[in-house]
C-alpha cells in the first residue's frame, strides 16, 4: 500500500515518541542541550551586548544597479555590514550576483536550493540581489504576515519593496501595479496564487526585467503544492514564460526527499546547486514533560522563560490554555492566535507579541527577566497558523502542548526560539495516557487525507 508523505512523517513521529526517547536523543538534527561552558559563554555575550548598547551601524553606500557581479566589499558597503555569512556569499556567487573566481560574468550562474537553519539570514540573499540587479526581483511567499514584515524591514534598508496580495483593497493593488509598471520597485512580494492567476500582474512582469525569482519557505512547494495550493506547481512554467534567468529556493527544513521534490517542481534541472547546512541549533536546550496545564505554567514561570511561544493542536486548546495562563501567570493576559479569530484580531495579537522585548514588557524587564511577572502579551498561545516568517529574535521558550504533525514541523517551530543566538528552551509536553492520545488528531488527518477507493467508486457511479 502506498503511504503519503504526510503518512510517512506521521509514522516517523510515532516511532520516535513511542520508543520513549527524548526529542533531543531521537535525532541529532534538533540540537543538543546547552552545556555549562556554553551557557557561561552566552551569558558573557549577553552582558557585553548590554554594556555596549545598540550595535554600531556602519555608513551605507549606494550602488549603481547592474546585471554584472559586484564585489563583496561593494555589497557590504551597500548594507553597512562588515562581511557576509559564508552561505550568503556562496548563494550570491552561484546566482552571479557576487563576483568570485568561479563566477566572473553575468552568464556564470546556477539555480540554487538553499537549506539553512531558522534565523540564519536567508532573506539577505534576495535582498542583496534586489539592491544590485537591474529590474524588479520577484519573491513568492506563502503567508501574508511574512510579506508585510519583510517589506517593512526592507524599506528601512532603502530597498523599494512592495507586496501584492488578496487582502489589499482595490486602490492599494492598483497603486502597487502602477509602481511596478513604472519601474519604481526593486522587489515585489506576492503569493503563488497571485503569480498564477493575476493576468494583469503576469502581463506587467512580461514587459519588465525580472532578474531573480526567489521562493521563500520553499518546503511549502512539497507540503502544500500537490493539493492544498496547486499554484505552487505552476511556478516553473511561469518562470519560463517570463524569462527569469535566476532562481533561488530557500527553506530551513527540507529532508532529502523534500529537496528532490522542490527541485522537480521548480524544474531546476541537474545543474542546480544545493547549499545544505546542518539544522543543529546549539543554543536551544530541549526537554520533554507531562502534558498538563500545571506543567506548562511551571515551564513558563522559570527565570528567563519569557517571551514564550506555546503551540497547541486545536483552536479549543488554544483558548483553554490562554485563559488558564491568564489566571496563573501574573502581569496580564496571554495572547492567542488561531484561524477562528478575525483577521483584525490576529493582526493585533501578532503586533502585541512582536512588540514585546526580552523580559516580557514593552521596554524590557529587569536583569534575568522572564518568569511569572513578565508582563501582558509575553506569552503567545497559537496553532501552527502562527510563526512562519515571524521576525522576533528574542523568544526564550517554545513549548509544544502535544506533538506537531511531523518532525519537520517540530524543527520549524522550535527553531523560532533563540534567533538572537542566546540560550532558549524548547519543551515537548506529552500525555501520560500514551502517544496514541496525543497523535489522535494527526492520525485523523493522515488517514482522511484522500478518499477511500469505495468512496471514489460511489462518486463515480453517481456522476455516470
Amino acid at each position: 500500500m502506498m503511504v503519503s508523505r504526510r503518512g510517512q512523517a506521521f509514522q516517523g513521529l510515532v516511532s520516535s515518541l513511542w520508543c520513549g526517547c527524548s526529542m533531543a536523543m531521537s535525532t541529532e538534527a534538533f540540537a543538543s542541550g546547552v552545556t555549562p561552558k556554553m551557557a557561561a559563554h552566552y551569558a558573557q555575550l549577553k552582558k557585553q551586548k548590554e554594556m555596549q548598547g545598540p550595535a554600531e551601524q556602519m555608513d551605507t553606500v549606494q550602488l549603481q544597479k547592474r546585471n554584472s557581479p559586484v564585489s563583496e566589499e561593494e555589497l557590504c558597503g551597500r548594507f553597512g555590514v562588515r562581511e557576509l555569512r559564508p552561505f550568503q556569499r556562496d548563494v550570491l556567487q552561484q546566482l552571479g550576483v557576487l563576483g568570485s573566481t568561479d563566477a566572473t560574468g553575468p552568464d556564470a550562474r546556477s539555480d540554487v536550493l538553499c537549506v539553512q537553519p531558522t534565523g540564519a539570514g536567508k532573506s539577505v540573499c534576495f535582498q542583496a540581489a534586489a539592491a544590485v540587479l537591474e529590474g524588479c526581483t520577484l519573491i513568492v511567499s506563502p503567508l501574508l504576515s511574512l510579506m508585510f514584515d519583510q517589506v517593512e524591514s526592507m524599506s528601512e534598508s532603502g530597498i523599494r519593496a512592495a507586496t501584492l496580495n488578496s487582502m489589499q483593497s482595490t486602490a492599494e493593488r492598483e497603486e502597487v501595479m502602477r509602481s511596478l509598471a513604472a519601474g519604481e520597485l526593486d522587489l515585489l512580494y506576492t503569493s503563488p496564487e497571485q503569480l498564477d492567476k493575476n493576468q494583469k500582474l503576469i502581463a506587467t512582469l512580461a514587459k519588465l526585467s525580472v532578474p531573480l525569482l526567489a521562493i521563500d519557505e520553499a518546503h511549502c512547494i512539497s507540503s502544500w503544492g500537490h493539493d492544498f495550493r496547486p499554484s505552487y506547481r505552476r511556478i516553473a512554467s511561469l518562470r519560463e514564460v517570463l524569462g527569469i534567468p535566476r532562481l533561488v529556493a530557500l527553506t530551513a527544513s527540507a529532508p532529502p526527499h523534500v529537496r528532490d521534490d522542490i527541485a522537480l517542481q521548480l524544474n531546476m534541472g541537474e545543474a542546480h546547486v544545493r547549499l545544505v547546512a546542518s539544522c543543529r541549533r546549539p543554543n536551544i536546550e530541549l526537554s520533554r514533560g507531562r502534558k498538563t496545564l500545571g506543567a506548562l505554567a511551571d515551564v513558563l514561570s522559570l527565570p528567563g522563560a519569557l517571551p514564550a511561544l506555546v503551540y497547541a493542536q486545536t483552536r479549543k486548546d488554544v483558548d483553554l490554555i490562554a485563559d488558564e495562563l491568564t489566571n496563573v501567570l501574573g502581569g496580564g493576559a496571554a495572547l492567542r492566535y488561531h484561524a477562528g479569530m478575525t483577521p483584525a484580531e490576529r493582526a493585533e495579537a501578532q503586533r502585541a507579541f512582536l512588540g514585546m522585548q526580552d523580559g516580557g514588557g514593552e521596554e524590557g524587564g529587569e536583569e534575568g527577566g522572564g518568569g511569572a511577572g513578565g508582563g501582558g502579551g509575553a506569552v503567545m498561545v497559537a496553532t501552527n497558523a502562527f510563526g512562519m516568517g515571524i521576525d522576533k529574535a528574542d523568544i526564550r521558550s517554545v513549548v509544544h502542548y502535544g506533538p506537531p504533525g511531523s518532525l519537520e514541523a517540530l524543527y520549524q517551530e522550535l527553531g523560532r526560539g533563540g534567533r538572537d543566538g542566546l540560550p532558549s528552551k524548547a519543551s515537548l509536553l506529552l500525555s501520560d495516557k500514551g502517544v496514541g492520545t496525543d497523535l489522535a488528531i494527526h492520525r485523523f488527518f493522515v488517514f482522511n487525507e484522500h478518499p477511500t477507493s469505495s468512496e471514489v467508486h460511489r462518486v463515480w457511479r453517481a456522476v455516470q
